[in-house]
């Protein structure tokens, strides 16, 4: 709450994505089947572990918890590498989110159905780190409905691209 609010400098060290995210499905065991979530390669990127963490965190949360009631999560979690920048997604089979809301849903305190339990800070908190990262972040629909969640992160140390 506190990085929500007044931002932060992210340590610079190398971050394991697969490891994070590997950690994160293990916590989330509970209320979630790691059988669910396809975890392509990711890569190892520069920047603070535990802030990276937490944006995979609330990403996959998400994902979980916006997927239609009584139907298992359908997550995939994926990597690409496009210059000196790593795109990660998580795609999930969720409601999906209307091209007018894109770019709300990551103010703070924006929900955009009441019904699903949350304060609205995550997501606005994810594009704090990512972008404190030098990256960015953004949502698109995913093909055959639900939602494709983005970061785009340097391969290298933050704002230099170079890996």
């Amino acid at each position: 709450l506190e990085f929500a609010a007044t931002g932060g400098t992210p340590r610079q060290e190398r971050v394991d994505l697969g490891a994070e995210v590997a950690a994160v499905i293990d916590d989330m065991s509970s209320r979630l089947d790691p059988a669910h979530v396809v975890v392509d390669e990711l890569p190892q990127v520069t920047g603070d572990r535990s802030q990276l963490r937490s944006v995979m965190q609330n990403l996959i949360h998400n994902a979980t918890k916006f997927s239609a009631p009584g139907q298992v999560p359908d997550i995939a979690v994926s990597a690409v590498r496009t210059g000196g920048m790593h795109r990660i997604e998580v795609a999930d089979r969720g409601p999906g989110i209307a091209a007018e809301h894109r770019e709300h849903v990551f103010s703070p305190l924006a929900r955009l159905d009441r019904r699903i339990p949350g304060f609205g800070i995550g997501l606005a908190t994810s594009r704090r780190i990512v972008e404190a990262h030098g990256g960015r972040i953004g949502v698109d629909a995913r093909e055959g409905g639900g939602s494709v969640f983005w970061l785009v992160l340097p391969t290298g140390p933050t704002g230099t691209g170079q890996g």
